[in-house]
């Protein structure tokens, strides 16, 4: 698996070397290159920041690759696993969840145009579970066999307090939650039926100023 074998050297040991004032800037550097050099191994683009023209959504960027390893690593997707990303884009995590054997891959966005850049990439993609695309609000969609769900803060505060509701509401399974950019967590913290088992700070990963948050269902 090109995740895999490509990026085992791509953790913390090389920036070490560093001194601590360049190291955010050599591992933003590091995650381009990176990012390039797993693109190019699998074949697809889903780099760049794309602006989305939907009430309540936020510009699509993707997750850095090395981050993504560390989160599967982290979770441990099993076969019987349903992975769910909200506001999917051009499809780089679910790109990554296919190469997994799991039970379900999908993948919903509000933006036509970005789910054809998905599906362009997944076609690109030795997958070894198909992915599943709609388009559909995030707020809409019922979520009952989802077992991981993955967001990248793709959406407004009022969106998401919909979203978390609607969550609440359809879903029918033990839930774990990837909460990239968790900008808003405030929104889960505050749902009883979710608990918060880890927090990764900003800086979790070299040059990566955002934090992730970690929620199970109850």
């Amino acid at each position: 698996m090109y995740i895999d074998k490509g990026l085992h050297w791509g953790d913390s040991e090389l920036l070490r070397a560093f001194p601590s004032g360049a190291r955010r800037a050599a591992g933003i550097l590091h995650q381009k290159v990176i990012n390039q050099l797993a693109e190019r191994g699998m074949g697809i683009d889903t780099r760049g920041v794309t602006s989305v023209h939907a009430q309540g959504a936020k510009e699509y960027s993707a997750t850095p690759y090395l981050l993504l390893k560390r989160i599967f690593e982290s979770i441990k997707p099993q076969p019987t696993d349903v992975f769910l990303d909200v506001g999917c884009g051009k499809g780089r995590a679910i790109c990554v969840a296919s190469l997994r054997a799991l039970h379900r891959v999908i993948g919903i966005d509000i933006d036509g145009d970005l789910l054809l850049a998905a599906r362009r990439n997944l076609n690109r993609v030795p997958w070894r579970t198909p992915v599943e695309l709609y388009q559909v609000r995030a707020e809409n969609y019922i979520y009952s066999d989802v077992s991981i769900l993955f967001l990248y803060n793709p959406f407004e505060f009022w969106v998401l307090r919909e979203f978390v509701a609607r969550l609440k509401e359809t879903h029918r399974r033990a839930l774990r939650v990837v909460y990239v950019n968790s900008v808003n967590d405030e929104v889960f913290d505050r749902a009883s039926w979710l608990t918060k088992y880890e927090v990764w700070p900003p800086g979790a990963l070299p040059g990566w100023p955002y934090p992730v948050t970690f929620y199970r269902s109850n």
